[in-house]
């Protein structure tokens, strides 16, 4: 790949975009990731949560940050796994920042539970931070993958082993396109619930 073709790619990927909250917004964020974990334990299971057997639990930065919320959804994540067998996937969402992923990293992998990237290509969720620390997951916008948008973050995944999902697919085109692109599953209004884009034993 050329000098010009990588920085081209690196201003697409690496720039993060502001993201501004209000402290009350901050709070209903993490009312709402706590809010999730309460009805899984009560028993109310989300299909996008829920997905192929696997609990992708989404995390916002205004949980990680404040302590009291930290704790508090952290507790519950530790109650939840202790009853369900499931394996879980942590889904660090764009807007958390590599300050607080670094200062949460060692807590959450103490739960046992894997690590999802969301939305590559937005926000934080840069292939910076996909270099920097070890994930299971990493979850891309069909449309982006479509444009050849995050070629080198693949690339990446496929040499590190993290699983590629393909978010968001709408169409034939950009099903087929994710199977070129090697991406491992897929989900969208194409396809109505996550699949493998291959068959495997």
């Amino acid at each position: 790949m050329s000098h010009q073709i990588e920085m081209i790619f690196e201003v697409i990927t690496k720039q993060p975009v502001a993201y501004v909250f209000h402290p009350v917004e901050k709070a209903q964020q993490a009312a709402m990731d706590i809010s999730l974990l309460d009805s899984l334990l009560g028993g109310v299971y989300d299909d996008l949560v829920t997905r192929g057997g696997i609990f992708f639990i989404p995390v916002s930065n205004a949980t990680l940050e404040h302590h009291d919320h930290y704790t508090s959804w952290l507790r519950k994540l530790t109650k939840l796994k202790a009853k369900n067998p499931s394996d879980f996937v942590i889904q660090i969402g764009p807007d958390t920042t590599d300050d607080v992923v670094g200062m949460r990293l060692d807590g959450l992998h103490q739960t046992g539970a894997k690590f999802s990237m969301d939305e590559f290509g937005v926000g934080f969720s840069s292939l910076r931070r996909l270099e920097k620390y070890k994930w299971d997951y990493c979850h891309f916008d069909a449309r982006r993958t479509a444009l050849m948008q995050d070629a080198l973050a693949l690339v990446l995944c496929k040499q590190r082993n993290i699983k590629a999902i393909a978010n968001r697919v709408s169409t034939q085109s950009e099903s087929i396109i994710s199977v070129l692109a090697g991406q491992d599953w897929q989900q969208g209004e194409y396809l109505h619930q996550l699949r493998p884009t291959r068959v495997t034993n």
